[in-house]
């Protein structure tokens, strides 16, 4: 019960993420939103988790190349990517395009494990790209003549990418490693990662951001929220259950999104996202089918 008791909460925590970032891309960019957030989640974490770190140093420093892998994919790539996403797409667009993940960490998890494709999988990928594609085209299909993948589009599907990445990589960790220092280890180094990316923008925008009370409180949630009470509970029912059998709880974050997104936002729902969300959520449904009968 604990394991699924945990997804939901990561889930409904980066269902936020998702609503939060989208109504504040017009006030901060996306490279110094990733940055203050990380770094706020950075300072909450460490005092519970130095010691945890400490205790099992020599079992940390073994898997700190994994751990640093883990840190660039979650903390310095996924997130940043999602906010340069939502700079030029909205919420709804971005999340039905991240509902992809648990295909992707399943062929990603059979392509690191040596583990066929069956027809069913190919078939449901299909579908869902199918999905992205009515996305793309806003479910007019005259609009392939004259095609081109929005920026928004490109980097959300790089974020899911990155996400599944993570995910598979996640259960190469032992079993015995403690999750709050191995997750203060990920932030960390994907902190240190992307501190040079912040840098950099900073150069080149030549502004610094200006962080106003209302900003430092959307950081605070999501560096909270999101960020350690999201990434903890993810990666501790992975750690119990395994990413393939977690991933299916990736389907309830688009939902949980999209209402968020139209409620709080006043973000626009069309028949096309419906479309979408059922190519989508179907393909997945029938991947995650096909491994579960396979295994």
């Amino acid at each position: 019960m604990a394991p699924y008791l945990f997804l939901l909460i990561a889930v409904l925590s980066w269902a936020g993420n998702y609503v939060l970032a989208g109504g504040i891309h017009d006030q901060i960019a996306p490279v110094p939103l990733a940055f203050f957030r990380w770094l706020v989640a950075c300072i909450l974490l460490l005092p519970i988790g130095v010691p945890k770190v400490t205790a099992q140093w020599s079992l940390i420093r073994k898997h700190l190349f994994l751990l640093s892998i883990l840190g660039f994919f979650s903390v310095t790539a996924f997130n940043t990517l999602i906010y340069q996403a939502l700079q030029t797409n909205s919420v709804v667009n971005t999340v039905l395009i991240n509902a992809t993940t648990p295909i992707i960490i399943i062929f990603l998890s059979r392509w690191m494990f040596g583990r066929p494709i069956g027809g069913l999988e190919i078939g449901g990928t299909l579908l869902s790209f199918s999905g992205i594609l009515v996305i793309i085209v806003r479910a007019d299909f005259q609009n392939l003549l004259h095609f081109h993948l929005a920026v928004g589009d490109f980097w959300a599907f790089a974020a899911v990418l990155c996400w599944s990445s993570y995910s598979v990589l996640l259960r190469l960790l032992p079993d015995h490693i403690n999750p709050t220092g191995a997750m203060t280890v990920i932030f960390v180094t994907g902190l240190t990662m992307l501190l040079p990316v912040y840098g950099i923008d900073r150069v080149m925008s030549g502004t610094n951001a200006s962080l106003t009370p209302a900003l430092w409180s959307s950081i605070a949630y999501l560096a909270i929220f999101p960020s350690i009470a999201g990434y903890w509970c993810w990666n501790r029912a992975v750690g119990l259950i395994g990413a393939r059998r977690a991933g299916p709880f990736l389907h309830l974050s688009p939902i949980f999104s999209v209402l968020g997104a139209v409620v709080f936002i006043n973000e626009m729902f069309h028949f096309y996202h419906l479309v979408a969300l059922t190519m989508i959520l179907g393909g997945v449904g029938i991947v995650q089918y096909a491994s579960t009968v396979r295994h």
